[in-house]
């Protein structure tokens, strides 16, 4: 008997390195009933042996690959509660290189029923969260009403359907999260 809370680990593989040159996370493979992720990361000269304060990882070189056919946001919302505005289990490609304090976003795709979101660009002040920054672009992108409802239910958006499913050819986000500028080129079908 498994209570519904538990997460069943079906598989957890891969080469783990950690020593007081940084953290290295090789092939890690983790398929849960409702997640699958293949991640490859690695943060130098973080030595998580002796802890350090935050705001000094600034300077820590990162690099992180994941891919997954299927995430479970439900999962996630037991170790990041935070995330309790998602549903879902989408796919996600993900590839970010830099320091812990400037990590440039080369891809993002996130893969919904009916939805594909493309986003690169730049997170700046990851190591102090109160002076997060945020540069990025999202670009050929398609988005379904549905989705939204289905995915982020959380968030208490108002009824999308009149818009249908929208072609978005670019965005933009420059700033802080609550300090920003945007722009958005997109069409409705």
């Amino acid at each position: 008997y498994l209570p519904k809370n538990d997460i069943r680990v079906l598989e957890l593989s891969g080469d783990f390195a950690v020593d007081s040159t940084g953290t290295k996370v090789d092939k890690l493979r983790l398929e849960t009933d409702k997640t699958l992720a293949n991640i490859t990361a690695s943060i130098d000269s973080l030595n998580i042996l002796k802890p350090e304060n935050m705001k000094e990882w600034k300077k820590f070189p990162v690099k992180l690959s994941l891919s997954s056919p299927r995430i479970s946001t439900l999962e996630l919302r037991k170790f990041i509660p935070s995330l309790n505005f998602l549903n879902g289990a989408p796919s996600i490609e993900l590839e970010v290189l830099g320091n812990y304090g400037n990590i440039d976003i080369k891809k993002l795709q996130l893969g919904l029923s009916s939805s594909k979101l493309n986003l690169t660009g730049n997170l700046k002040n990851l190591n102090d969260p109160d002076k997060l920054y945020l540069d990025v672009k999202i670009s050929e992108t398609k988005l379904s009403h549905k989705d939204v409802i289905t995915f982020i239910p959380g968030l208490n958006l108002p009824n999308l359907k009149y818009l249908g499913n929208v072609d978005l050819k670019e965005a933009t986000f420059i700033g802080e999260p609550l300090n920003f500028k945007a722009t958005i080129n997109a069409f409705t079908a």
